[in-house]
């Protein structure tokens, strides 16, 4: 039996350096599917690209599946921060402007407000000026750590008591930029770095900050819906479609709530492909905070199987990538995948499998994951000529996530072997016991 497998590009979208290499690995390589960032900073161009990859005769066959990266812990909303204001935070001053998933174009009004849902409602509550942070935030490009291996907060900064002040002689522009902060607090600043701009932002959690919220009770799940729309609408008002496949940035996707959520807007959008990271973590991992954090999406995953397995959802029969990421990504490693995936082909299984991978030029903006050699590492094994090779010796189909019809009408979709038999009509008992037992 054909064994289908399936190479999605993480991030695509997040920056130029990142998207020129997933390309070039579509084309020559052997990526077959991207899923993108629809708050990357180069989400537009990268749209705009495919579109021309896709369209062109002589590369349409070499086009990967276009698919969303759900993102509700990196950069900013989508959707306007005052509708969402349980998955962010404010910075006062000059922000975070490191990041590669920022619009520029979503920074707080006068009248936004930054307090929790309960709060806002409050027609007595301070104005949202005076509910932020007395200090003032001053983040360099240089400055700002990977959202993939830091701490728990939405983005690194270092704060700046008021009454700090530096000489800002060596950029003029940037005083004239900074003047209202400087009459209102008392501080200039020494920094070239262009990014520096004087608006409150509103910026989502950070990996860690997102989960930990969402254990907490902290996030509305209203607000994970208006953010998972936006997403979905962005990406339909510049694709022309819903995306038919989805997963999620730091695998938020699966977490508790979210999952739930997530499986009802999604079915709505049509979409039938949903990413489920489970794979056996028995590696030792050189980072126990990452490894922790990937047995955790593994355990949720698990759960949410149940979940977007009821709403009628897809996803492969097998998953690699979180023991496959930066220099752990080889050929060897591939290419022993790709053997395994045969010899269980020819065993009669019918098999399709996600490897995600995140290669590309490495940034010179955003986290230090996106501007580590590590992205480079990962697209030089995935133009490799061995490994394409490997894959059409072993009769292997490397192809994207095809459209399949999802039945909007029956609660519970089977999955059972007796299904796929025919022995049975309408909703298996199966099934309902899963959603009985999930509830």
């Amino acid at each position: 039996m054909p064994v289908a497998v399936i190479i999605n590009a993480d991030d695509f979208g997040y920056a130029e350096e990142r998207d020129r290499g997933i390309l070039e690995a579509a084309v020559k390589g052997c990526v077959s599917s991207v899923s993108i960032l629809a708050n990357g900073r180069n989400a537009e161009v990268a749209v705009e690209r495919w579109k021309k990859l896709r369209d062109e005769p002589q590369t349409s066959d070499k086009c990967p599946g276009l698919g969303l990266h759900i993102n509700f812990t990196e950069g900013e909303p989508i959707a306007a921060a005052e509708d969402v204001e349980s998955l962010v935070t404010v910075t006062r001053g000059i922000s975070c402007a490191g990041s590669a998933l920022q619009t520029g174009a979503r920074h707080l009004k006068s009248n936004v407000r930054t307090s929790t849902k309960n709060t806002a409602k409050d027609s007595n509550h301070d104005s949202w000026e005076n509910r932020l942070p007395t200090t003032t935030t001053l983040v360099s490009e240089n400055e700002t750590k990977s959202f993939k291996n830091t701490n728990d907060s939405a983005h690194s900064v270092a704060s700046v008591p008021g009454s700090a002040t530096v000489d800002c002689k060596k950029t003029a522009s940037l005083r004239e930029n900074i003047s209202g902060l400087h009459e209102n607090n008392n501080i200039s600043a020494e920094s070239s770095n262009k990014h520096l701009h004087p608006f409150p932002v509103a910026e989502f959690r950070g990996k860690f900050g997102f989960e930990a919220a969402v254990h907490k009770g902290l996030i509305n799940m209203d607000d994970v819906e208006t953010e998972l729309r936006a997403q979905l609408q962005w990406f339909r008002d510049r694709v022309g479609f819903y995306p038919n496949h989805v997963d999620g940035h730091n695998h938020a996707h699966v977490l508790p709530g979210v999952r739930e959520v997530i499986a009802r807007v999604c079915r709505e959008a049509g979409v039938t492909w949903i990413r489920m990271p489970v794979e056996d973590m028995e590696d030792e991992a050189d980072d126990k905070k990452q490894k922790s954090f990937c047995q955790r999406a593994v355990h949720h995953s698990r759960q949410a199987a149940r979940v977007f397995r009821n709403a009628g959802f897809s996803f492969t029969d097998k998953f690699y990538g979180l023991q496959l990421m930066g220099k752990a990504l080889t050929k060897r490693s591939l290419i022993d995948i790709f053997h395994y995936l045969a010899s269980e082909g020819q065993k009669g299984q019918n098999i399709t499998v996600e490897i995600m991978t995140h290669p590309g030029y490495r940034s010179t903006s955003g986290d230090l994951f996106s501007k580590s050699s590590d992205r480079e590492h990962e697209l030089s094994v995935l133009l490799d000529a061995s490994v394409n090779a490997a894959a059409k010796a072993l009769g292997l189909d490397l192809t994207h996530f095809k459209a399949k019809p999802v039945d909007t009408h029956s609660k519970h979709t089977c999955t059972c072997k007796r299904k796929a038999e025919g022995k049975h009509v309408g909703t298996c008992i199966l099934a309902v016991l899963e959603s009985l037992l999930e509830q």
